[in-house]
């Protein structure tokens, strides 16, 4: 199993959530905009640690919370030049990214590998 990237796909030939290993592999987060340009969001600073009171907890470790607090997260452009290969239970989809930008793809339909 072990971690991975996940990408939020609005990319105007297919559309949808899928997983990875082939980006930074510890669990971030990132957007293939309509034109297919990558993006990695950062969610940094968009919520607070807060203590729960004892009398609330659940669990002898469970002893604070994190509560969004209205900030929005940030999108930065990346710079990649590489394939990746990303992936959910119907599809699966290799790409070729330069410079940050969808050049090429190649779409598999998993469904046919059963």
């Amino acid at each position: 199993m072990g971690m991975f990237d996940v990408i939020h796909s609005s990319y105007s030939k297919f559309k949808g959530e899928y997983q990875t290993k082939d980006l930074n592999c510890f669990m971030a987060e990132y957007w293939l905009s309509p034109k297919g340009e990558l993006y990695e969001i950062d969610y940094s600073g968009t919520s607070d640690c807060v203590d729960i009171p004892e009398e609330e907890r659940t669990a002898p470790w469970n002893v604070f919370e994190f509560v969004p607090n209205g900030n929005h997260g940030k999108i930065k452009p990346t710079d990649y030049y590489k394939y990746v290969r990303m992936y959910n239970e119907d599809d699966e989809i290799v790409l070729h990214v330069k410079k940050g930008k969808v050049v090429a793809f190649q779409k598999n339909d998993r469904k046919e590998w059963e």
